[in-house]
């Protein structure tokens, strides 16, 4: 890779150095950090480095070494840009951010084709064939695992659905919560005459408004319900972060306006919101209970078999996602349910859920419980069998809270 072949012109230098610094640019721009000179600042930073690496080792000779680097670094810039641009315009409330996705896009692809242009320029003929299982590679390794770290990290706000639990009957009041770290969190709290209440956490990519249906199961089994919108979705504040690694300071602000009401608390989330809870209650004596449906892999730490090509792909999606958002990696999910023990845990596993579940189960096997469904869809249970829902959460919570 590092042979001495021809030095490409003085323009080939300047088109990749140029589109590098671009596509590193709008990368920088669209991550989440406090003001725009801080993002600016690391900007130029990133891009100085990068640009100045290329232009070394293109004049030292090693135009393949160079090629290669803005074929990579070019093709995971543009599968980074070309997801943030699809997001600004399924979510149409970004121009900015649709702009300067699309500058870093055609910025990424002019970076890639000028790398694929020097390799074909300096890679014989019967070489060329070789092109194939790279590109395939670097579908697997670069593409795949960057789409779920920028879609995990740099997303626009999810906007508030016009729902309320009025539309299934139920008084409620709207409240609003403060995290540890200053996040004004909305929240519906609906009352119970009871001393028990839970705190009902949706899942990534959608609102408080999804888990309506459950609120009203829950309500029905006599509890008060806190349904909190996770930050950057609905009417709470902040970026949002689908992997939920904030998911310990946004629970924690339910727990701690249920206690104030209510003298027993139990958790129940689906996907995202699931393993909030898991991992929040490990760390709040408070919470009796947790019921957690559709829990999956949100680091590289949580791929059950640790040996396996997945985890080293997952660590290159999350080590993206970390370094795209303020929020870091929370701890493993099966520690956390070691932790949580001997308090229960009931864990709802859809079809072909049931392989993460059993794992967490595994790390305390007298206090975990998993109901699996091959049949349901994930997080899907209720709308599927709603009567089966409502006996086996309510169940569950039950014999923890009454």
């Amino acid at each position: 890779m590092g042979t001495k072949v021809a030095r490409p012109s003085g323009l080939d230098r300047a088109l990749s150095c140029a589109a590098l610094g671009i596509a590193t640019a709008g990368l920088v721009l669209l991550r989440p950090s406090t003001t725009l000179g801080v993002r600016l600042a690391e900007c130029a930073v990133v891009t100085a480095v990068l640009a100045a690496t290329l232009t070394i080792t293109t004049r030292r000779g090693l135009v393949r070494t160079s090629a290669w680097g803005a074929v990579v670094v070019g093709f995971a810039g543009a599968v980074a840009m070309a997801t943030l641009l699809g997001d600004a315009v399924v979510s149409a409330r970004s121009v900015i951010g649709a702009v300067a996705s699309t500058v870093g896009l055609a910025a990424a692809l002019t970076l890639t084709g000028s790398g694929v242009a020097a390799l074909c320029r300096s890679t014989r003929p019967r070489h060329r064939w070789l092109a194939v299982p790279v590109a395939l590679v670097l579908l697997q390794l670069v593409a795949q695992p960057m789409v779920v770290g920028v879609l995990a990290s740099a997303r626009h706000p999810i906007p508030a659905p016009d729902l309320t639990p009025a539309s299934r009957g139920l008084a409620f009041e709207d409240v609003r919560l403060t995290t540890s770290d200053g996040v004004t969190l909305g929240a519906w709290h609906v009352p119970a005459d009871g001393d028990a209440a839970i705190v009902l956490l949706h899942g990534a990519g959608t609102t408080r408004v999804s888990t309506l249906a459950h609120a009203e199961v829950l309500h029905g089994c006599g509890y008060g319900v806190l349904m909190v919108d996770a930050r950057g979705r609905g009417d709470s504040g902040g970026l949002p972060m689908e992997l939920g690694w904030f998911g310990e300071q946004d629970v924690r602000a339910g727990v701690d306006a249920l206690a104030q009401r209510y003298e027993r608390v139990g958790l129940v989330g689906l996907s995202m919101g699931g393993e909030q809870a898991l991992t929040a209650a490990a760390h709040d004596e408070r919470v009796r209970v947790v019921v957690a449906e559709g829990v999956g892999v949100r680091t590289a730490a949580d791929v059950p078999d640790p040996g396996a090509l997945e985890r080293f792909v997952t660590a290159i999606g999350t080590g993206i996602a970390d370094m795209l958002s303020a929020a870091h990696p929370p701890e493993p999910l099966r520690d956390a349910v070691g932790r949580l023990a001997p308090r229960p845990v009931l864990l709802i596993a859809g079809g072909g859920e049931q392989r993460e579940a059993e794992w967490l189960r595994e790390a305390a096997p007298d206090a975990v419980v998993v109901e699996h469904r091959p049949g349901f869809p994930h997080t899907g249970a209720l709308a599927r069998d709603p009567s089966w829902w409502r006996t086996t959460v309510c169940g569950a919570l039950d014999g923890a809270l009454r």
